[in-house]
Order: structure tokens, then sequence, then C-alpha cells
């Protein structure tokens, strides 16, 4: 990149789960600035996850105020992005005011409506117009149990948008989504590009109720309304290219692009992806329109993986605190031998899974012989069994990924990166110190403004900072044959076997 890019920045605003995180990088990767403001979510009643859209608008200003401040002097800011949580919506009314509270991709309340269109078009159908087969975490169930439960908010409702719509909108003044988004709704037409005006017809929706226009990740959006500019410092004119979910993000910024490289994104949940050029017809296994041109992103994933992990470790070694409490996980884990001493782990706390709403999570074969040790390093193992699961998913019998890139939280823990080498059985690169999907789009910046003329370009660019865990034979030899016990014994459990 010239060298009249040195001084030059791109912002990235992310709408997470746990908070809004504005950080500013350099066109070759380099996270500068860092500010991060939290919210809360709201669990109001079983299966319900909420959180308050005015604490994302006031999080995202609250954060570029500040990130501005604190920018290197003469910094020029080439663009803004933004990436987050996905699927998640929050209804507007005409005056793009919210009309309650966002539900959240957690939230799986509307699971009767779930039933009603399976029931009225197939699953199939669904999967193969929309490329997600039906779950309550989607946005048009939730849209329904609206429709169906709080008739005075739907009437209002003029727009569903989901996290970068909305704070885009707020930057900007104008309405969008984009094709990966989209996908989430469950509304998208995979063959169209735009809405299912058909299925929205069946289930008496208006078919305008979701953005019009529909952008590329990489397209510009609008600029940077002049209030915006003047409350937070940015730059007047400043433009706004789209980006997308952080999964899709997140794919880009750990450079898995080609078919047989899988992304794992590893944090309190875990997403996989793998980037395919033709959806998958697998009904297990949920496509987005990728951030890059003329792909797809297949995805599966896990509700609480590194939440397993934190759960754990705070009932075994409640007296540390967080930072030394991590310390002696990774003590305590090189303490147990492969295997765990026939321990295993099943890392389902959220009452069910995103692809099986009966498995439960617990400890197995748990004996008097039973250590901390062995609990401790069994969670990390069942999660890397429970990943590998679902990743066998992506690939048919014949293929087999040649690595696999891990970012996230997951990513800081050596061990368990080599768990997971061994468990997979191929090479893991674990990306260090940036969050991927903030980096992949920071990236789609480069491409948005012309700085790179295309994504392999700007992956280029980039000097990501890894380490890299090649799998152990024996190990993989020891994990081959537990992964095996821990299949038959989450089969064994589940309703849909036969066996109690």
């Amino acid at each position: 990149m010239a060298d009249k890019h040195l001084n030059s920045v791109n912002i990235v605003v992310d709408i997470g789960s746990s908070g809004i995180r504005a950080v500013a990088f350099t066109p070759q990767g380099k996270a500068l600035v860092t500010i991060k403001r939290s919210y809360g979510t709201f669990y109001p009643f079983p299966g319900w996850a909420e959180q308050d859209p005015h604490d994302w608008e006031n999080a995202t200003l609250s954060c570029l105020t500040e990130l501005v401040k604190k920018l290197p002097a003469h910094a020029k800011i080439n663009g803004l992005s933004c990436t987050g949580q996905c699927p998640s919506y929050v209804p507007v009314d005409k005056m793009i005011h919210p009309l309650g509270n966002v539900l959240t991709y957690q939230d799986n309340r509307s699971i009767k409506e779930s039933e009603y269109i399976v029931s009225l078009v197939g699953n199939e159908y669904i999967h193969r117009h929309s490329g997600h087969s039906v779950e309550p975490f989607f946005i048009l169930p939730k849209l329904l149990w609206h429709k169906n439960q709080d008739h005075s908010l739907y009437a209002k409702i003029f727009q569903v948008l989901q996290p970068c719509d909305y704070i885009e909108y707020l930057l900007t003044g104008n309405l969008c989504t984009d094709h990966a988004y989209a996908c989430g709704t469950l509304a998208y037409d995979m063959y169209t590009h735009g809405w299912n005006s058909e299925l929205l017809r069946k289930l008496d929706i208006d078919g305008n109720i979701f953005p019009k226009k529909i952008v590329n990740s990489w397209d510009d959006v609008g600029i940077i309304k002049p209030d915006i500019a003047e409350k937070t410092g940015l730059p007047a004119g400043l433009h706004v290219i789209r980006g997308g979910p952080d999964s899709q993000c997140c794919s880009l910024g750990v450079a898995a692009i080609e078919t047989d490289v899988l992304s794992n994104m590893s944090g309190t949940s875990t997403c996989l992806n793998r980037t395919i050029l033709a959806a998958n017809q697998d009904l297990r296994v949920g496509n987005y329109a990728h951030v890059i041109p003329d792909r797809w992103s297949a995805e599966v994933g896990l509700n609480t993986t590194g939440v397993s992990l934190k759960k754990i470790a705070k009932i075994l070694f409640s007296d540390f605190d967080e930072r030394l409490m991590y310390e002696q996980v990774n003590i305590s884990v090189k303490n147990s031998p492969v295997g765990s001493n026939n321990l295993l782990y099943f890392p389902y706390l959220s009452n069910g899974e995103r692809d099986n709403q009966n498995v439960k999570g617990g400890f197995y074969n748990f004996s008097m012989m039973t250590s901390k040790d062995d609990m401790m390093r069994a969670v990390l193992e069942g999660v890397a069994f429970a990943e590998k699961e679902r990743a066998d998913l992506l690939v048919n019998s014949e293929e087999k990924f040649s690595s696999m890139r891990i970012s996230g939280g997951g990513a800081s823990s050596d061990v368990w990166c080599q768990i997971k080498a061994d468990v997979m059985d191929i090479p893991v690169i674990a990306i260090k110190d940036v969050d991927a999907a903030e980096l992949g789009a920071s990236m789609i910046i480069n491409v948005g403004t012309g700085l790179t003329p295309g994504f392999a370009e700007a992956i280029r660019e980039c000097n990501l900072d890894y380490d890299e865990f090649t799998p152990n034979s024996d190990n993989a030899s020891v994990y081959a044959e537990k992964y095996l016990n821990f299949l038959a014994f989450e089969k064994a459990q589940s309703p849909s076997s036969g066996e109690s």
C-alpha cells in the first residue's frame, strides 16, 4: 500500500453481545485505538433475551467521541464500517424510532411461530430459498411472535432493522441492509437476491417491512450526518462502508476465504464458517451471503463454548480473581492426561443447542477418582469434540479441511488450541491480539474506498500475528476413539434415538 496511506486509519464499530467497540485500524490491519462501552442483556422470561437499542446508540456515540480524541496526530480517516451480532432486530416506526427492545439472536421465544412456518411451507422450502432451516433465533419467527402476541406494537412497525442497519441509519440517515444480514431474516430469497414476497404474502406480513435497499458489504452507504460529525468529532463528509455480520467478517479477517480453510470464531459461543461457491443444501447447515463477492459462508454454531470454560472454572477456582483463575485452568489442564481419564463433558448449557433443543450439558463417567484437573481438561476436550461434530457437517466424506483458523478469546489459550488441533487432526492457526471480525470490517473499508483493488489484496496487505499448532499423532489417535464415545453418548441421550 502506498506511503501516502501511512497516516491513515479505518474506523470500525462492532455492535456486540455485551457492548459496542470502536476500533481504529491502520490499512495494514494494526489496531491503534480501541474503545468499549458495555451494556446489558435482559432476560425477563425464560427463552427471552433483549437489549435496549438506545444503549446501542449511546454507546456508539460515546465510543466514537473518545476514539477520535485518541487518534494519532494528523491521522486521516479513510472510512467507517460496522459489524456485529446476527440475527438480532429492533422494530422501528416511520420516524425510525425504536418501538421496543431489541430481540437478540439469543432470544428463543418464538418456538410456536417457528413450528407454524414449518407447517405452512416446510423446512425444505425455507432452506432452499433463505439458506437456513427454521429456528426461533431467526428474525421471521420473532416478527410473527410480535404479530401474534403484541398487536399494538406490531401495528406500528415500519421497518425491521438489524444492528448494522440501525447504527448506520443513525450515522448517515440512510436505510439499507446487506445480503448477509438479510439471510438471517429467513425472508431473503437467494435466487432473486431480494425479499421472498411469496413467503411474506403467505404469512400475511407486509412485504415492505424489511429495508428496500439491499447492498454489498463493500458498498458506500452514505456520509456521516453533520450533527453526528459535530457530536463525535468525526470529519464532515466521512464515508460509511457497509460491512456485515461478525462471523462473515471474521472469516475474511482470518483469511479463511478458500474452501479448504475453516474459520472458528471462538468466544462466549462458537461460529464455524466455511467459504463456499454455492449454498450448502444440508438442512443442518446455515448459509449466509458472504462479505466477499460471489461466495457463500456456510455456518454452524454452538451457544455455550467459551462460557462453559468460564462457568466450570468459576465453580472449581472460586477463590481466584479472573486473571489468576485462567492461569490456574492452564496449569490444571496440563496435569490431566489426554482423554481426561475417560471423563466426558458436553458443552450444552443453554437448555438445548441451536441444532438440537433437547440435548443437555454436563459431565459423563464422573467417578470418585475424578479430579479438578480431569474436569477442566474434559471441558476443553468436550468443546473441541462438539466443534468437530458441527464442522464435519461442512465437508463431505471425501473432503478434509487443510487448517482451522481460530480467533477470539479461544485463540489466547495455547493448550486449548493444541487440543483442537489434535481433535480435528489438522493444523490450527490462532490469530492473536486482534478481533478478526473487526479486522475483516477494516479490510472491507480498504476495498470499499479503493485503497486496495480487491479482497485478496486487502488480506495480503495485513500482517496477521498468529501461532501455529500442529496435531500430535499419538494424541489424535486417543481423541479419535474418544470422539466416537462422545457421539455415542450424545445420541443415546437424544429422544430421537429411542433410548433413555
